[in-house]
């Protein structure tokens, strides 16, 4: 099973994990949209992000710390990718709730 941790304070995303791997499809479609929000969040705006991954897959973390310093300050470009992103994770449980999880820690 595919695990998403997502990490809000005040509201505002700071930390996005995901772990494991898991159904091929499923997989592949969480790594798609995970992948390409954070190309799109690094080629379009200036939020600021930490990255750490595993090698050969099965983990990805990114981290805002700016936003969570100063989260009215956070981008709204990068705000607008991110919820883009959540949208398209609960699409993917909605349609597939045996292989994936999405926790909110607020």
């Amino acid at each position: 099973m595919i695990k998403v941790r997502v990490y809000r304070e005040g509201g505002v995303l700071h930390t996005l994990q995901v772990d494991n791997h898991g159904e091929p499809l499923v997989c592949s479609a969480v790594s798609a949209l995970v992948l390409n929000t954070i190309n799109s969040i690094e080629a379009l705006t200036a939020e600021p992000f930490d990255l750490s991954y595993k090698e050969d897959g099965g983990f990805i973390r990114l981290h805002m710390p700016y936003r969570r310093k100063s989260p009215k300050m956070a981008d709204s470009g990068a705000t607008l990718l991110l919820a883009s992103l959540l949208l398209g994770l609960e699409g993917i449980l909605a349609e597939h709730p045996k292989n994936i999880k999405i926790c909110y820690d607020d």
